[in-house]
């Protein structure tokens, strides 16, 4: 059957695309993800997507309890939505992109042995995000990220997760960001802190991990990114293989994209509808980018379904050759890279949590505000012993501790104790160093003649010890 990809011919949206999310962006609005030209994402992640999100907004805020679906290798997979926020839908997806695209931009930590460590927090400014997953921000989306993070935040995944050092894999239970922290005023969001879990940041430690070309995903919408990670990840597993360029291509079953990579949207029985209603659109979009030079949709042998193959571009080639061929290094974050926005935003929650407020995640611009002023002049450590100090004596005499704020009428004693503290310390490690009294404080000299024993205060200094010794005619013992 003849390829058909309609590359120049102009898709308007129609109604079917509006009610499924699948509007393509203006060409006048700012795309999203253009921090960096490489989008790594972890690879049990990247072959989730389809059983973790619906595609269809409408669809998702329907779905309820636990989804059982089946991976390509018929592996179980349980994705449990929480019964408030529904299953993660397109805007969780695109604010997941934006934290492997954060990842990526922040680099990895060198370490002594020679390994670069991935941080498994994520920071974002409110317009960062909003700019990430391509929105105007106020105080609707402000909203709708949060709940969107909500739902990474309490959707529960159980699947095999693949190591790749062992090559074997084993069944985890995990949800995507274990923790999440948000700054705001009012009910809109400033910033927020997520931690990503550690069994997706063990795995890109161990570089299990796809690259993409971001000058190419910034031409597409959602539908049409998914399709692109997938498409470009299996024709590179089949380059490993060392297959001729003119011989490459890859097919895959019309029913198993919609159910692995799309979030089990509806497949359609007609090739026509297919094309002009449903993907094919999309499949131009990879045409455009590049990443294929043609697809074709043909008829399986059984003859009850319909089989899909991507035949690769030239941006494919020049891709594979970029991200796998010259294997670039992971960038390095540089040493001593300071998150004071995280710092912060831990240091709050820590405050309330501290106070028995264990379940809250939203917290004032007021108390973050203070809380990035106290790091400029004191250490994490050091606040966090404010903290403690501040809650004990504010349990002294029952006040109630609203905010992080109250810490300022602490900070004068806690600074005075504080350095007390430090004398005392102070003293007493050069009391341990001591090689006259011997950490004791004190030594002891006996008089000639009547070898009468006298104790006297140590001063840490032989010279004075021994100006003591010729005065009293005496000798240590």
């Amino acid at each position: 059957m003849k390829a058909n990809t309609r590359s120049e011919r102009q898709h308007k949206p129609t109604t079917t695309d509006k009610a499924n999310g699948m509007v393509a962006r203006d060409a006048k609005e700012p795309a999203p993800f253009e921090i960096e030209r490489r989008l790594m994402e972890e690879i049990n992640i990247l072959k989730l997507e389809g059983a973790l999100f619906c595609f269809d907004p409408r669809e998702a805020k329907r779905r309820r309890g636990a989804l059982i679906l089946k991976d390509a290798l018929k592996r179980p997979i349980t994705v449990r939505v929480h019964p408030d926020l529904g299953q993660p839908s397109v805007l969780a997806y695109k604010v997941l992109q934006a934290i492997f695209l954060k990842l990526t931009e922040q680099g990895c930590e060198p370490h002594e042995d020679g390994t670069c460590h991935y941080n498994d927090t994520v920071h974002f400014s409110q317009r960062e995000l909003a700019r990430l997953v391509g929105r105007t921000w106020g105080t609707s989306a402000s909203e709708q990220l949060y709940n969107a993070i909500k739902q990474l935040r309490l959707t529960d995944i159980t699947a095999h997760f693949y190591d790749k050092k062992t090559k074997t894999w084993s069944l985890t239970s995990f949800a995507i960001l274990p923790s999440d922290i948000f700054s705001g005023h009012d009910e809109t969001i400033t910033r927020c802190v997520v931690r990503v879990a550690p069994e997706i940041i063990a795995s890109l430690n161990r570089r299990h991990v796809a690259i993409f070309n971001l000058n190419r995903l910034n031409q597409l919408d959602t539908i049409g990114l998914a399709i692109y990670k997938h498409a470009f990840f299996h024709l590179s597993n089949l380059m490993h293989d060392a297959r001729p360029n003119g011989q490459l291509k890859f097919t895959k079953d019309y029913d198993a994209i919609c159910t692995e990579w799309l979030g089990s949207i509806k497949s359609l029985k007609h090739r026509s509808r297919i094309i002009n209603d449903q993907l094919g659109r999309h499949f131009d979009g990879l045409v455009a980018t590049g990443l294929i030079r043609r697809y074709t949709i043909e008829k399986n042998k059984a003859g009850d379904g319909f089989n899909i193959t991507f035949y690769p571009g030239k941006g494919f080639f020049e891709d594979y050759e970029t991200f796998y061929i010259k294997q670039a290094k992971p960038r390095r974050r540089p040493q001593g890279t300071d998150l004071l926005e995280v710092k912060a935003l831990e240091l709050v929650a820590h405050f309330h949590r501290a106070l028995g407020r264990t379940t809250r995640t939203r917290f004032a611009d007021h108390e973050t505000a203070y809380a990035d002023e106290l790091l400029t002049t004191h250490t994490e450590e050091e606040l966090r012993d404010l903290i403690a100090y501040a809650i004990g004596e504010a349990r002294k005499t029952r006040y109630e501790m609203l905010f992080f704020g109250a810490l300022k009428s602490y900070l004068p004693a806690w600074g005075a104790d504080r350095a007390r503290q430090k004398e005392r310390q102070r003293r007493a490690k050069v009391m341990a160093d001591c090689p006259i009294c011997n950490g004791e404080g004190v030594f002891r000299l006996k008089e000639q003649g009547s070898h009468q024993v006298q104790v006297h205060l140590c001063p840490h200094r032989l010279e004075a010890v021994t100006d003591l010794e010729d005065r009293l005619k005496a000798y240590r013992v």
